[in-house]
């Protein structure tokens, strides 16, 4: 099997838990290569919904296990705009429902205060944390969800 053809079958499973899909195709995930297992995973992170941590983890131990895919590289040095040293800052929001220790920041501040406020009554007690990161602390770049997402490696998460 491809990956397209399992990034089709994934479309079958509940996103709200993506460990049946990942069981049930385990077999067939091994078979790709690491680059495509890296885009699949990514594939099944942005689309899950909040609280479903499989994806987020799988991505954390590909990366730790194979590095960060060329392609992806490419994708980060293209999209984040880092300073002279080097350097980026990013952004989260935190709410009652979410963890300092995330993995998901944002290149825009205003969408981490929305991130922060969005479920409270009054938007007047704003949880931010701001990070500067370089790309070796990136493991991807996205903005598929219009929120300009960097998903950060467990080792940058250590300097909070």
């Amino acid at each position: 099997m491809n990956l397209d053809e399992l990034e089709k079958e994934s479309w079958k499973y509940d996103n709200t838990n993506y460990a049946d899909f990942l069981l049930d195709y385990a077999g067939e995930i091994l078979e790709l290569n690491p680059e495509n297992q890296f885009i699949l995973f990514k594939d099944l992170y942005i689309k899950a919904k909040f609280g479903d941590s499989s994806a987020a983890n799988l991505i954390q131990e590909h990366v730790e296990e194979f590095g960060v895919p060329p392609i992806e590289l490419n994708n980060i040095r293209n999209n984040v705009k880092f300073d002279d040293k080097g350097e980026v800052r990013v952004y989260r929001g935190l709410d009652h429902r979410n963890d300092i220790k995330g993995s998901s920041y944002t290149l825009n501040k205003e969408k981490a205060i929305w991130f922060s406020t969005r479920l409270k009554a009054d938007n007047t007690d704003v949880r931010l944390i701001e990070l500067k990161v370089t790309i070796e602390d990136i493991i991807f770049y996205s903005n598929g969800r219009n929120e300009k997402e960097v998903f950060l490696k467990n080792s940058a998460l250590n300097r909070i």
